[in-house]
């Protein structure tokens, strides 16, 4: 099996990993100290995913969604999103690596 042939699926991988990572950072963030002058780890890796909450949040009912709503929308949107981050970055190692042999 060539490595062509296991873009899509290493990207699916990839894009579930980083959205799952997202979202954890998420609900880290939300559970550690509030008003905690310091940046926590969950802060740091919620960054991650702030696009797709924000869309989750906003087409999901704006200052009326709930929290659940939000995480589920945002990590179907954020896993969508790397897949296509994933895949176009991995497609193009491929092609540098194809024109280099």
């Amino acid at each position: 099996m060539t490595l062509t042939n296991n873009i899509p699926r290493l990207a699916l991988v990839l894009g579930c990993s980083t959205a799952l990572f997202a979202t954890f950072g998420l609900l880290f963030a939300r559970n550690s100290e509030m008003g905690s002058p310091q940046e926590s780890f969950g802060d740091s890796i919620s960054h991650l995913g702030a696009g797709g909450f924000v869309l989750a949040a906003t087409f999901g009912g704006g200052h009326q969604v709930t929290f659940a709503t939000m995480v589920i929308g945002g990590t179907i949107l954020n896993t969508i999103g790397y897949f296509l981050v994933w895949l176009i970055i991995l497609k193009a190692i491929s092609a540098f690596k194809a024109r280099r042999s």
